[in-house]
């Protein structure tokens, strides 16, 4: 019987096999019978054109698994079908290394999400929908900080209009215009956030993602002329 990848096979009594596997599988071992649950037969296995049962799934102590490989017994239906090939153990491969992508990369959102939520709302949810990253929360954690700058370049204004500049002395108090404008944005996309579960870019971010476009269109022109 032959192994793929880094697994290993050795054969066992009773025509059984023990793979040594280095990556865990999607193989769910045997459940026995008990006294409130019926017997549940294990993945069944298609290996070299004859059909297996993973009877046991036995953790390692180098953090691989041996899944031990019985003959199927012809008293169980088999519901799901497991091929065990180089083709399949390519698509596990490449499905596990996407899993860890995916974990890293979901972390990278989480520490950059006051820069990530100022994305257009379609790139948030793309990214939300290919490794996890938390779209809503993005979006809030970059409208907040800008909402509380406008609301004190807002009050720091209305203080200052009755002669309380010294109130602010030392403050990142931000001009009129442009308190006014992150504040008004800010509220809308938390607004977005909270009542409506969606995220929302910000004004900038949309005009730095078109611009970004629109660059990376001209590049291959001008390398091609």
């Amino acid at each position: 019987m032959k192994s793929f990848g880094s697994d290993r096979a050795e054969p066992g009594p009773g025509g059984s096999f023990r793979l040594v596997c280095l990556e865990t599988k999607d193989w769910m071992a045997r459940r026995p019978k008990t006294l409130t649950s019926p017997e549940h037969p294990g993945t069944a296995v298609l290996w070299c054109g004859e059909l297996f049962e993973v009877f046991e799934a036995l953790p390692e102590a180098f953090g691989g698994v041996v899944y031990v490989l019985a003959p199927w017994e012809a008293r169980h239906t088999v519901r799901r079908l497991s091929p065990y090939d180089e083709s399949s153990e390519i698509a596990r491969h490449a499905e596990r290394d996407w899993r860890r992508a995916a974990i890293w990369k979901r972390r990278a959102s989480l520490l950059l999400a006051p820069i990530l939520g100022h994305l257009p709302a379609r790139i948030q949810q793309r990214m939300e929908s290919e490794f996890g990253a938390p779209a809503r929360g993005m979006t809030i954690a970059s409208a907040l900080p800008l909402l509380v700058l406008g609301a004190l370049g807002i009050l720091a204004f209305l203080v200052t209009s009755f002669g309380g500049r010294a109130a602010f002395t030392g403050w990142p108090i931000l001009p009129v215009p442009l308190a006014i404008l992150l504040f008004g944005e800010s509220a809308i996309r938390l607004g977005v956030a909270f009542l409506q579960g969606e995220p929302a870019g910000s004004l900038a971010g949309v005009l730095l993602c078109a611009l970004w476009r629109e660059a990376s269109r001209l590049v291959p022109n001008q390398s091609s002329a």
